[in-house]
């Protein structure tokens, strides 16, 4: 999820460069529903143990409304 969110958030950097950026945030679609889940709701943050710095970077590009799910 994290490479994915990654990818998304170039491609919507380079729309932009190409004045063809869209002011929604791009959806996507997870199977994990647990991943999804920790990222929406960040109160669980501090319940789960071992999350790497790329679960952060997803939760701040959910947040800035780059990506939406």
């Amino acid at each position: 999820m994290p490479y994915t969110a990654c990818e998304m958030v170039w491609l919507k950097n380079l729309q932009m460069e190409l004045d063809f950026g869209q002011p929604r945030p791009m959806p996507m679609h997870c199977n994990n529903q647990s991943a999804t889940y920790i990222v929406k709701h960040p109160l669980f943050y501090n319940s789960t143990k071992h999350i790497e710095v790329d679960c952060y970077f997803v939760r701040y590009v959910r947040t800035t409304k780059v990506i939406a799910f």
